[in-house]
């Protein structure tokens, strides 16, 4: 546990001389303003959530494997009102561990990245906003574009249009097509950019089992167990505080939460929800649902659109099943899951996932971190 978890847990036992762990927790968090920050994992490894959250940003869409897409690619930045200074304008890029390989046209704001050997494949063309670094060939079957800096591990084929310099091995095959600012022989190494070898950016599950002794649920004005059988569309204040559940699912019944402060819900197994899951934040207000189990839903809206940046999901095991046309307004962390959003997807935030399969178009208005280029 940090020490400003510690501090912040111990302070009511020092007023009130109570030396028991669920006595603490049960003591109301202060909801005057935003609350007590949420922190993720469990021990000494937990971490502040929107400091995960904002690693996590520097990618709109990151797959832990291959992404392979049969529909067109559109990944554009959510901007926010007011003056960007020069040089900081925020950008939404794309990368894959594995390769990228897409069928249809890609649009992508920011950089493209692909760790993979085989590359990047692009069989409608589009353009790429920032730099395209391929950990192989970099293919075109149509007119593709990038505004900045080229990296191919291999042939670069196609017609091509490169408004910066084109880095590529000795040896390499650059087609006629190709036309860039100029071409730099030299060796070419790519990453894997999601960094998923790693691991997690923390345990999930472990994070979850901690707050079934310690959490807030005894604060709540409703029965926290309640979330787990939704007959009956409703709409649920929840204040600040970190809560623990063993399962949410809902019956043909929409769920709306409405978040007052930081709060968090950690659910030891599956989310299933047969309706909607609407988020509504006031000032101040975020969520973060961490799921041990996996995701299920078949309504058409999850989170909230207007402030994605603010809706954190967080899935800790191998699936998250989208329906057809899904609305989702949240970033998503589940780097050992596929998933799932049948035909298209539409979604503002971001999505770290270990596999996304998607027979359609991804639209994703992203909300980038404040160092993505």
């Amino acid at each position: 546990m940090t020490l400003a978890r510690l501090l912040r847990v111990l302070s009511p036992v020092l007023v009130a001389g109570c030396t028991q762990t669920t006595e603490l927790f049960d003591s109301a968090p202060a909801c005057d303003t935003a609350g007590p920050i949420i922190e993720l994992g469990a021990g000494s490894e937990a971490r502040p959530s929107g400091a995960i959250a904002a690693e996590l940003r520097r990618y709109a869409l990151c797959s832990c494997t291959t992404l392979a897409l049969s529909g067109a690619l559109s990944i554009t930045p959510l901007l926010r009102h007011g003056p960007i200074p020069r040089g900081d304008e925020p950008r939404a890029g794309v990368g894959s561990d594995g390769d990228v390989l897409a069928e249809g046209p890609v649009f992508v704001d920011g950089s493209l990245q692909a760790g993979g050997a085989r590359g990047v494949e692009l069989g409608q063309g589009g353009h790429v906003g920032g730099e395209i670094r391929s950990g192989g060939h970099l293919t075109t079957e149509a007119a593709a574009s990038a505004t900045g800096e080229v990296f191919a591990a291999g042939d670069v084929l196609g017609p091509l249009t490169i408004d910066g310099r084109l880095h590529v091995p000795v040896g390499a095959i650059v087609s006629p097509g190709v036309n860039s600012g100029g071409v730099l022989r030299e060796p070419v190494i790519v990453p894997p950019p999601c960094g998923c070898a790693a691991g997690p950016l923390f345990d999930i599950a472990a994070g979850v089992e901690e707050r079934r002794t310690a959490n807030h649920n005894l604060t709540l004005p409703f029965a926290i167990d309640e979330l787990a059988r939704i007959e009956v569309s409703q709409s649920v204040e929840l204040p600040c505080g970190e809560y623990f559940v063993d399962e949410i699912r809902s019956t043909a019944a929409d769920l709306e939460l409405r978040v007052r402060g930081r709060a968090g819900i950690f659910v030891a197994g599956d989310v299933r929800l047969d309706g909607n899951l609407d988020v509504t934040l006031e000032p101040g207000g975020e969520l973060d649902l961490v799921i041990a189990g996996s995701l299920f839903s078949t309504g058409r809206v999850v989170g909230a659109a207007a402030a994605a940046d603010r809706v954190r999901l967080w899935v800790g095991s191998t699936t998250v099943s989208l329906p057809d046309q899904i609305q989702l307004g949240a970033l998503v962390y589940a780097p050992s899951a596929v998933l799932t959003a049948g035909a298209g997807l539409t979604t503002a935030g971001a999505l770290f996932v270990g596999t996304l399969s998607v027979d359609g178009d991804v639209r994703i208005t992203a909300v980038p971190g404040p160092h993505q280029r």
